[in-house]
């Protein structure tokens, strides 16, 4: 892997956001957490655990996306978004994780990547639920396997695609709506 440009480190003092890698039934996964202490409100790394541990998220000085360097073994993509070469990964108050092009002259450019868009198990405010027809991506909650493991799990909170302004908790296993409601 070309050197990493910037090692992602974004522990604040109070309220705010940062990550830190956190084991798990002996895995690790990095998150961002809202508030220390709490349960990660996005995981890095949900569907990739690492069994050994890992030195944390890494802008990739080559392709402009977002890693996780692992101490042994290849790099893990978070993020892999075409064309991005200058780019800088900001946490907002918000809970927001941010990745987005630095423009030529130094200011922010346009947004390539949010947490916001997917989110794991934690309706902050400003995110949101919903499905791009054009597209097919869907913002939903998904529940963690366990509480010790953000790994997903078999339940599902979004909209209904089917109906207009019906929100639904689906289980997976079974494929049905276990819960329904209209806005």
């Amino acid at each position: 892997m070309p050197s990493a440009d910037c090692l992602i480190n974004l522990k604040k003092k109070g309220q705010g956001n940062y990550t830190r890698a956190r084991a798990y039934c002996g895995h690790t996964y990095i998150g961002i957490y809202y508030f220390e202490g709490s349960k990660p409100v996005w995981v890095a790394n949900r569907h990739d655990a690492l069994i050994h541990s890992s030195e944390g998220l890494v802008i990739d000085s080559y392709d402009g996306n977002l890693k996780i360097l692992q101490d042994w073994g290849n790099p893990i993509a978070v993020i892999s978004v075409q064309g991005a070469k200058n780019t800088v990964a900001t946490p907002l108050d918000s809970g927001n994780f941010v990745l987005r092009e630095i423009n030529s002259n130094g200011t922010k450019g346009r947004v390539l990547w949010q947490s916001f868009d997917y989110p794991t198990d934690t309706l902050l405010p400003g995110m949101k639920l919903r499905f791009n027809l054009k597209t097919g991506h869907t913002w939903f909650l998904q529940s963690w396997i366990t509480n010790d493991s953000p790994e997903p799990g078999s339940y599902t909170l979004g909209m209904n695609p089917n109906v207009t302004n019906q929100l639904i908790v689906s289980w997976l296993e079974e494929r049905e709506f276990y819960w329904t409601i209209g806005l």
